[in-house]
């Protein structure tokens, strides 16, 4: 790949262009209550979008905790296309522009299993293997040939109004799923903290994996 072809652009918020492509190129198919904190784009020469990171808040509280409130998730990462080390060069480029801000202490990301993501681009990007996702909830509900999570249960009618997803959850199958993968960058955090980080969550998969 030629990077001269690609320029790279940072944004407070996502548009609603900015939602449309995820809502077509990531597998999730959503771009629903991301909480984003950082955005960037890639456009090639000509300013076509070809690309979406979005860092935001932690899907979850007990994520807040464990990797502090001033560390990022990567909510959301999709491209148009599949350009070889397109993906691993706009992430690192991201992750440095972060990195350089000096007010964020890491970055949280998972791949998903049962959709076949073994983290290869967390690997080439020097992200760390934090293990198995354990005590959590892992099943979901399958509506409309899509698996989605109870947060995500809600159905729009053509008026465009909501059902709650309690309403929606009786017309659909629960089934369990594969747990994730976790993976962690570090930003700006002491080597002393990040040892114990990994030490915590090694022990804690350890740990789980003996229980079965």
């Amino acid at each position: 790949m030629q990077t001269k072809d690609y320029r790279i652009n940072e944004h407070k918020k996502l548009t609603i262009c900015h939602k449309n492509f995820i809502n077509l190129y990531h597998y999730l198919g959503t771009a629903r209550t991301l909480n984003e904190k950082e955005v960037f784009t890639l456009e090639n020469s000509e300013g076509h979008l070809l690309g979406i990171a979005v860092f935001g808040l932690p899907a979850s509280y007990g994520s807040m905790n464990k990797y502090g409130k001033d560390s990022l998730e990567l909510r959301r990462f999709c491209l148009k296309n599949s350009e070889k080390n397109l993906g691993s060069w706009f992430l690192s480029r991201c992750l440095k522009v972060l990195k350089n801000k000096k007010i964020y202490r890491g970055i949280i990301s998972y791949s998903d299993l049962e959709e076949g993501h073994i983290g290869t681009l967390y690997k080439a990007t020097n992200f760390i293997y934090l293990g198995i996702e354990v005590n959590v909830n892992n099943k979901m509900f399958q509506l409309k040939g899509k698996r989605v999570g109870i947060r995500q249960a809600y159905n729009k009618n053509k008026q465009g109004n909501y059902y709650k997803s309690s309403v929606v959850i009786k017309n659909s199958k629960r089934v369990e799923v594969k747990p994730k993968e976790r993976f962690f960058y570090p930003l700006n955090i002491n080597k002393l903290d990040l040892e114990k980080l990994v030490k915590e969550y090694k022990d804690e998969t350890i740990l789980n994996s003996a229980s079965y």
